[in-house]
């Protein structure tokens, strides 16, 4: 068959019959039945009803032949619409064009044909009514005459089916927009010319709480009482008259009214429409109360905001992301002194900032650091910054802070009055410290002074009580003790108040026999009881562990401080000591309760909080009745409180007392009672060898008491006058250990100490400081000076026979012996620093390890101000050099060796070592600087690096 051509109008055609919206559509039976009334009338084996679409042509109704699909250049229909009269074939094998098909059933071919346009929307041929035949076929006019009205019937059906289709898309919009507008949340009404109600949606009913029937027909006024006022028309007219042209008007500022009479603002929308000729107005409604509500929310908060803006005693501005004002309060331009155009809104940042660096606000900078500075500032607008407003002399504090999403608020406060009183402040806290200084240095001056001869009086005391004497001699004897040891008791009490005070007590916290501890508490009270005729037991509880990890000395003080404090008041029934469980164990915690209960004279309530304060006790007739300073407790409640623990008193005046310390103490793991097993093992091995001590004590008298301690506990021993005797007699013998007394004339023990530490074959000697200086800080002093322990005057043979026992396996001495010596430098001149070369400029292991501890943080700061620190000294030198000033030469170097030591700097402090010996000889030390200040010079190199490194 021959391929059709397609029309010129094909674009136009095609969407005729998209526009039929019949394509694809399933079977009808009003087509179906036009098709068996054509095939019936002409007698044919096939009639169709064809609908030719771009590329195929699909049957809409087939009588005698299957519904189906044929292409467009294999179909007769195809070339039918391309005239618009019949297409008669009688016999298609005389038509080339025809002659080869097979669109009959059967794959037979098609004889005859009779095919008729069928036209639609502006006279576009769409498709074809035809009928077939396998054999040839004449056709009259009259059946001529028939095609043509069967095919006007088709045409007029696809008319109705349009028809049928466009009433039922209607029905199905309307229901949908009927549904819609019941959905919506605005109201949505319909208004006649005259301003009555047409039709409204549930919406509308609901703002105004009608039913929808109740609104029909009434007028809008009812709803809208403003509209009263002027009537419809005149309302119409004053709304619609500057937008008719328009067509709409709204008007947001109208109050509605419901059915009970409650007003409320609403918003009105109206638009004009024509229907039907009428003319109508549509009008949405909306209930705006919620929103009128936030609104003034908002507008309050603005005020709010913008009153907080202007009354806050510092200035407020607010850059954007391009750093352009976009705030600001009338305190900023007053406090910075800016100028009207750097204070509008749209100002850049740095345009601020470049005016406050030109005027010397952040410092006096030159032209490049002007420069430099501004850049810094735009890079970093946030950082916080201090100015000096040179035109009133003011400091200014500039603060910033992101905001959400973008850009920065910065505020800006007067600090002046702040800086003037924190000046004050440090002026007071200045003079409290030096008041405290004065404090502890008096505390420390007298009770040094006091415990020396005290130290000669008790032990000589304690040296008769082993000799043969009567009862009356013993009776006195034991008056001396007691009245030697109430004193040292007081003393021993205002000392652990000032370390209290000033921070410098600690708690020691190692494994703690608890019940041992106890049963030693025990033995001293028992005769005093006996002798008061009052009865004394302690209780312990079977849940209490043996061994806790806790302070024993400290806990063991408040123990007896509580007991004693017992045995003072009480003078008839008892003292009961109880040490109970708080609570069953758990997570290797034992919490311990230890109350101490008396039937003594008890305790006011009103007094019974005041009792704890610092020299205070029940009553003045108190202490004029019992004695004692008023600490005791004082000092108790401190110590508790310092072991994380409570204390707790429960008394009546006249029925005694009952003191309660609770304590939470870690339990003591195996391997920790098995270490301290250890220890004290060694120590009673060690104890009982006889060892040779060199004693260096100016007093004749401690001499005496404590050589004779000595050689009561098995030691031999030889006695230097001063420090110095002492440095000389090593040279001539050797002593298992030293005992150094501190202060001695010619040269002190801590000097002395310090000249020995630098001979390496006394690096592991033992050297016990001996000192009536009860001072935590100047103990630590003496230990920084290569002192290995410190024993406190007055001592006893006891005291004296543990601080030797448990130092004799002291290996190592103080930071400054730890020195490398592997060559030993004798020579203290310009030669031994030369000789001091070899060593490292610093110690890389011993700096990593102090990095490790301290953590990079506290390192950094710490090495940041060390080399500061060398080159003040260093000046203070050369300043003790032009002054012929020993004691400042001596000083500067001293305190170099000191901080080289601390910091891991052998060399450099190996050397100042060595110029502190040079001291006395000025010329030495001017030859020796050079070299001394090169050296500085390098390791002060060396901690930068140090100090990059851990940046």
């Amino acid at each position: 068959m021959e391929i059709p051509a397609i029309p010129e109008y094909e674009e136009q055609r095609l969407e005729a019959l998209l526009k039929l919206r019949i394509l694809d559509t399933l079977p009808e039976e009003s087509f179906d039945r036009l098709t068996r009334l054509v095939r019936q009338h002409f007698n044919v084996p096939v009639a169709q009803i064809n609908l030719v679409d771009s590329n195929r042509v699909w049957s809409k109704s087939s009588e005698g032949s299957e519904l189906g699909v044929v292409s467009r250049d294999q179909s007769f229909c195809a070339h039918t619409i391309l005239g618009d009269d019949i297409l008669y074939l009688s016999d298609t094998r005389n038509d080339p064009r025809f002659s080869s098909n097979t669109a009959m059933p059967e794959n037979k071919a098609v004889r005859f044909y009779a095919g008729i346009p069928l036209k639609l929307y502006g006279g576009f041929n769409i498709g074809a009514l035809c009928i077939m035949d396998s054999k040839s076929r004449r056709f009259t006019a009259a059946k001529y005459d028939a095609m043509k009205d069967f095919a006007r019937s088709v045409e007029q059906q696809f008319n109705l089916s349009r028809l049928e289709q466009d009433g039922r898309f209607l029905i199905s919009q309307t229901s949908r927009l009927n549904t819609l507008l019941e959905t919506v949340a605005d109201g949505i009404v319909t208004i006649d010319d005259g301003g009555r109600i047409e039709s409204l949606n549930s919406s509308a009913a609901q703002i105004f709480d009608y039913d929808a029937s109740e609104l029909i027909g009434q007028q809008l006024e009812l709803l809208v009482p403003s509209i009263a006022e002027t009537g419809w028309t005149a309302y119409l007219g004053k709304t619609l008259h500057s937008e008719v042209h328009q067509g709409s008007s709204s008007n947001t500022d109208l109050i509605g009214m419901k059915k009970n009479g409650k007003l409320f603002p609403m918003d009105l929308r109206f638009r004009e429409m024509h229907l039907e000729g009428n003319l109508l107005y549509t009008g949405i409604v909306r209930d705006v109360t919620n929103a009128k509500a936030i609104q003034d929310e908002i507008r309050v908060g603005r005020e709010i905001l913008e009153a907080t803006k202007e009354n806050i005693p510092v200035g407020l501005s607010v850059f954007d992301k391009d750093l352009c004002l976009r705030v600001i309060n009338s305190q900023t331009p007053k406090f910075l002194d800016l100028p009207k155009e750097l204070s509008r809104i749209g100002t850049h940042f740095g345009d601020i900032m470049a005016y406050l660096i030109a005027r010397g606000d952040f410092g006096n900078w030159n032209t490049d650091q002007q420069k430099t500075e501004l850049k810094k500032m735009i890079a970093q607008p946030k950082s916080q910054r201090f100015a000096r407003i040179i035109e009133s002399d003011r400091y200014i504090e500039i603060s910033s802070a992101s905001m959400p999403g973008s850009g920065f608020v910065s505020t800006y406060m007067d600090i002046t009055r702040r800086l003037k009183n924190e000046e004050k402040l440090e002026n007071l806290l200045q003079h409290a410290n030096d008041a405290n200084e004065a404090k502890t240095n008096f505390l420390s001056t007298v009770s040094h002074e006091i415990r020396t001869p005290l130290n000669g009086v008790l032990g000589v005391a304690q040296l008769l009580k082993d000799t043969q004497l009567d009862t009356d001699q013993r009776q006195k004897l034991d008056t001396i003790l007691h009245s030697g040891n109430t004193l040292l008791e007081l003393i021993n009490d205002v000392l652990d108040m000032n370390k209290i005070e000033s921070g410098s007590l600690e708690i020691e916290y190692i494994v703690c026999d608890i019940r041992l501890l106890l049963e030693s508490i025990k033995s001293p009270f028992e005769f005093e009881a006996e002798k008061k005729g009052i009865e004394f037991q302690v209780i312990v509880d079977s849940a209490i562990a043996q061994y806790v990890i806790a302070d024993p000395t400290r806990l063991r003080q408040i123990v007896l401080n509580l007991i004693g404090n017992a045995f003072k008041f009480t003078t008839k029934g008892q003292v009961i000591v109880t040490v109970s469980a708080d609570r069953p164990s758990r997570d290797n915690v034992n919490n311990i309760v230890i109350s101490v209960s008396d039937t003594g004279v008890g305790i006011a309530e009103d007094r019974q909080k005041a009792i704890f304060d610092s020299f205070s006790q029940a009553d003045n007739s108190v202490s004029r009745k019992f004695g004692g300073t008023g600490l005791g407790l004082s000092i108790v409640k401190n110590l508790v409180t310092m072991m994380d623990g409570d204390i707790q008193v429960k008394s009546k005046e006249g029925e005694g007392a009952r003191f309660s310390a609770t304590f939470e103490f870690k339990l003591a793991s195996e391997e920790e009672i098995a270490q301290q097993a250890d220890l004290l093992e060694a120590s009673e091995i060690k104890e009982m060898r006889s060892l040779k001590i060199l004693v260096a004590e100016d007093n004749a008298v401690n001499a005496l008491v404590t050589t004779s301690f000595l050689k009561k506990i098995g030691h031999c021993c030889d006695v230097a006058e001063n420090g110095q005797l002492a440095v000389q007699m090593l040279d001539f013998e050797a002593y298992d250990l030293i005992l150094m007394d501190v202060h001695m004339p010619v040269m002190d023990g801590v000097e002395a100490t310090r000249q020995i530490r630098l001979k390496n074959a006394y690096v592991k000697l033992p050297i016990i400081g001996v000192t009536a200086e009860a001072f935590s800080d100047r103990h630590k002093y003496m230990r920084e000076m290569g002192m290995t322990d410190i024993l406190t005057k007055p001592f006893t043979k006891e005291q004296l026979q543990n601080v030797i026992a448990s130092n004799l396996h002291v290996m190592e001495g103080s930071p400054v012996a730890n020195i490398n010596k592997s060559d030993e430098i004798d020579t203290a001149d310009e030669e031994g620093l030369v000789s001091t070369l070899h060593l490292p400029v610093g110690c890389e292991d011993k700096m990593n390890e102090f990095i490790d501890q301290l953590g990079s943080e506290i390192t950094h700061s710490i090495i940041g101000k060390t080399p500061d620190s060398i080159r003040a000294e260093l000046n203070t030198l050369h300043e003790g050099l032009s002054a012929e000033d020993n004691t400042i030469i001596f000083r500067a170097v001293h305190t170099i060796a000191g901080v080289a030591g601390s910091m891991c700097a052998d060399r450099l402090a190996m050397q100042a070592s060595l110029m502190e010996q040079m001291a006395e000889n000025p010329d030495d030390i001017k030859a020796a600087i050079p070299l001394f200040e090169q050296t500085a010079e390098e390791t002060i190199l060396w901690w930068n690096l140090k100090l990059e490194e851990v940046s």
